[in-house]
Formats: C-alpha cells, sequence, structure tokens
C-alpha cells in the first residue's frame, strides 16, 4: 500500500489534456501496473502497452527502435509512460527522430522512499503521421479496434 505510483494523476493529466485521436502506451515492466493506468483512466484514447519502448540502462537503442517500428498507428498525439531506470537522454536522441516533444512529466510514489522511482508522462507528435506499424501492440483497455 506504501509503495503505489501515482495514476490517478497520470491519468488525470492526460484526461484533462486529451484530444480526440490521441493514443496511450504504456512501457512499464509489469502487468499489474499497466492495469493500474485503465482503472484511473476514463477517457476515449487507446491504451497499449510495449514494455521495451522506453530505453533504460537495460533497453538498448537498437530494441527501442524495433518497438517504435512496432507502434499502432498514431493518428494524432501519443501520450508514453515510462517507468523506473528511464534514460531520458537516451529517449531525447531516439524519439526526436519519429516524434516532437510537447511536455514531459514526472510523477513520483504516494509515500515516496526511493530516490529514482519515478513515472515519466510524455506527451509527443509524430513527425510522420504515416511512418507508424501496427504489427502486434496489445490493447490493455480494449477500446481500439485498429489492432
Amino acid at each position: 500500500v506504501q509503495d503505489r505510483q501515482d495514476w490517478r494523476n497520470v491519468a488525470q493529466t492526460i484526461s484533462i489534456g486529451e484530444k480526440p485521436g490521441d493514443t496511450i502506451v504504456l512501457s512499464i515492466g509489469s502487468r499489474k501496473m499497466t492495469s493500474a493506468l485503465g482503472h484511473y483512466y476514463s477517457g476515449d484514447a487507446p491504451i497499449y502497452s510495449l514494455r521495451k519502448l522506453c530505453p533504460s540502462d537495460r533497453v538498448k537503442k537498437p530494441v527501442v527502435e524495433e518497438a517504435l517500428n512496432n507502434l499502432p498507428p498514431i493518428p494524432s498525439r501519443l501520450w508514453l509512460v515510462c517507468g523506473t531506470g528511464f534514460d531520458e537522454q537516451k529517449f531525447r536522441t531516439v524519439f526526436k527522430e519519429h516524434f516532437q516533444l510537447e511536455t514531459h512529466q514526472e510523477f513520483t510514489n504516494e509515500n515516496f522512499y526511493r530516490q529514482n522511482d519515478l513515472m515519466h508522462l510524455f506527451l509527443v507528435i509524430p513527425n510522420s503521421l504515416n511512418s507508424t506499424d501496427s504489427r502486434n501492440p496489445t490493447d490493455i483497455k480494449n477500446k481500439s479496434t485498429s489492432v
């Protein structure tokens, strides 16, 4: 109970800022964590889980690029949630080739006791709306029919 991510505020931030056509992608390791956003989020954007999309000390650039190629079609904007161990410098290097960064916010545990335990929420716009591919994303909220 004392080690909960701030999913409520992540969901609220997305709900306040979302526009028609937005897509949400979670790059969080645990299935339990990915279902948490679906619990708090009541908007219309489809939610997908692609675990290796956010670069970290364990996830290298080629793996991230492959995950980018496995994104569902992004008709508008992408809300991306990254978890602990995230490497922001590596993210900016890899993602700038595909997306333009609009906003970046960090969310901590409600009862924060681990220094690097953050969730990162990015709002990005695809550089080319036709550059994404729809091979095998997992729609965890079952709101999308374009999988």
